[in-house]
């Protein structure tokens, strides 16, 4: 019974970092989505780069740890390999679209930084 009370907890943990790191990311996205506006971007445009960008870092970054978008830039290979081979939905103009929405959002997250 004391491993499952670990385990347990271990999920607990990993829950709760995941929870803390998705309130950081809404505001990451929001901000995001203020500039892309600011910018000009049509709604639909906005609406694909901020839904990509979410699959992103709320979905692939947290599969398996809880990891900041700082991590993420590290991660796009394997995030690629995963989005074409395992999201049915992905076609190369849904590949390219998500390409250009990581772009700006790391481009931008560059330009707040600094």
């Amino acid at each position: 019974m004391a491993n499952v009370k670990i385990f347990d907890e271990t999920i607990e943990e990993y829950d709760s970092a995941c929870e803390a790191v998705r309130k950081e990311n809404a505001e990451y996205l929001k901000l995001f989505e203020a500039d892309l506006t600011e910018k000009g971007l049509s709604p639909k445009t906005i609406k694909n780069h901020i839904s990509n960008v979410d699959l992103f870092i709320n979905e692939f970054l947290l599969r398996e740890d809880a990891q900041p978008i700082e991590t993420g830039i590290d991660n796009l290979d394997p995030f690629f390999y995963f989005y074409i081979h395992k999201c049915m939905w992905s076609t190369p103009a849904s590949v390219r679209s998500m390409a250009a929405g990581l772009k700006k959002f790391y481009k931008y997250r560059g330009r707040r930084l600094c």
